[in-house]
């Protein structure tokens, strides 16, 4: 009973205490039945899940699969075990699991739930057509499940996981907009968990945008949810956030701060998803400073686990950036050769127009930086490359500014200036509406320093100047 006024009141810390209190007692006495401890055991387990105990969780399942006597029960177990595979980023196991749950005797919510899981780890491990395909036949069978509560989480599940993956195909408006209905559905069902989580992939999808304060506030309130209830995962998550909309607005101190809170939490639960995430920009902020040795470290760490853990999309954004690190360090022939394994990789095809983009962008920046050899044939291929960067679509706001510069600086060296002009005056545009758009003079001061700002208002004097 006082669990069940925990769980009511959302404290999910007194739950889980009296949780393991009831087990103990109750199976010291024997008097509990064997459906209430299964019960109890399986919903200790999920806590333990939520709470980055994943040991305990498991022997939580284990306890659990003492008591499981009907298929329904086996069900319930299979679907919570795969939860934990999931955060684990034990991506095939969690597959199987959830594939084994769906199968099962399991309910029909569960059953719809357990698919757009599927769907969201297609799409990490880099196969986001199938994933969106996954997303569609799931979304078509909600049509015949009852108007109610259940219907309307996982709407906003699919909301949710639909909107994420739609911005990384161009699609940002669309996307945004399946986020933001995903909180506003949380929000009227009560569930301020999901909400939470939902608010961190409307942040996420909201870097199309820029909008830095919007995210911030945000992730704000989502940090705060997400301590309350100790949903550890979900707070990596908010903290990697967190650190990327500092690392956009050009404050990287409190990046690098966010990046190792996450690091940190890895190291306390044993979770290597979120380590790819945090190494990986630490890498790109030790980049930035000029620390190309330790960019290197940071970069390749989060390969080797990116690869460990079949992310394949991750892995692909690291070697990105190590391409341009190693470029940075003149070793022009191996960041050549990095560039070449990532495009020969078949997956990048299926991986959604901002990969693409992103793959344009370095092999025409890495182009720009390289001086050896032909150079005016290198600074061609960089302008085509860069060109289809930015025809490719996906890429946010910094993104699309970044590409400009790079675009600008090789045009002009090549001496089409009244191309460069045109590239560099649409930039100015872009920049000064998203100037206007920051109430903050901080970080509007913090952003007109930046490097891909700063370096497109002095290339557009430089070319003025030269009318």
């Amino acid at each position: 009973l006082a669990a069940e006024e925990a769980k009511a009141r959302r404290a999910a810390f007194d739950q889980a205490a009296w949780l393991e209190r009831f087990v103990r007692f109750a199976g010291a006495s024997g008097k509990a039945d064997t459906e209430r401890l299964f019960e109890a055991w399986l919903e200790l387990g999920d806590l333990h899940v939520l709470h980055g105990r994943h040991d305990d969780a498991q022997k939580a399942f284990d306890q659990a699969a003492g008591f499981a006597s009907g298929s329904r029960q086996k069900s319930e177990l299979a679907f919570a075990r795969a939860s934990l595979h999931y955060n684990l980023a034990g991506y095939d196991k969690a597959l199987e699991a959830f594939s084994e749950a769906y199968e099962s005797g399991i309910s029909r919510e569960k059953r719809l739930l357990s698919r757009i899981r599927m769907a969201f780890i297609r799409h990490i491990k880099g196969a986001s057509d199938e994933a969106v395909r996954i997303l569609d036949e799931t979304l078509e069978a909600m049509s015949s499940l009852p108007d109610g509560i259940e219907k309307r989480r996982l709407e906003a599940m699919y909301d949710n996981t639909r909107g994420f993956i739609d911005v990384q195909f161009s699609q940002a408006e669309r996307g945004t907009g399946l986020c933001r209905r995903a909180v506003a559905i949380f929000g009227e069902i009560g569930d301020t968990k999901q909400q939470a989580r939902a608010m961190l992939n409307l942040a996420s999808t909201l870097s199309s945008f820029g909008a830095w304060e919007e995210r911030l506030k945000l992730l704000g309130e989502a940090v705060g949810i997400l301590t309350e209830s100790g949903d550890v995962h979900s707070l990596m998550v908010a903290y990697i956030n967190l650190g990327q909309v500092y690392q956009a607005i050009n404050q990287d101190d409190f990046a690098e701060d966010y990046f190792k809170r996450c690091l940190d939490l890895v190291e306390a639960t044993g979770t290597p998803r979120f380590r790819v995430w945090a190494e990986c920009h630490l890498g790109t902020i030790e980049e930035k400073r000029g620390n190309y040795e330790d960019s290197l470290k940071h970069l390749t760490t989060a390969v080797d686990a990116a690869g460990e853990l079949g992310y394949t999309r991750m892995a692909v954004i690291c070697n990105l950036n190590i391409a341009i690190t190693l470029a940075r360090m003149r070793r022009f022939e191996e960041a050549w050769a990095v560039l070449g394994g990532i495009e020969s990789e078949p997956a990048v095809d299926h991986m959604g127009a901002g990969i693409r983009s992103a793959v344009h962008q370095v092999f025409g920046f890495v182009g720009w930086l390289d001086d050896t050899g032909d150079r005016r044939a290198k600074l061609e291929q960089a302008a085509e490359r860069l060109v289809r960067a930015r025809e490719a679509g996906g890429a946010d706001l910094l993104e699309s500014l970044e590409i400009a510069l790079c675009e600008a600086r090789v045009l002009k060296e090549l001496g089409r200036l009244d191309a460069a002009k045109i590239v560099v005056a649409q930039a100015a545009i872009d920049i000064e509406k998203c100037l206007n758009t920051i109430q903050s003079p901080l970080i509007r001061e913090d952003l007109r320093k930046s490097v891909c700002f700063s370096g497109l208002i002095e290339l557009r004097k430089q070319l003025l100047d030269q009318e």
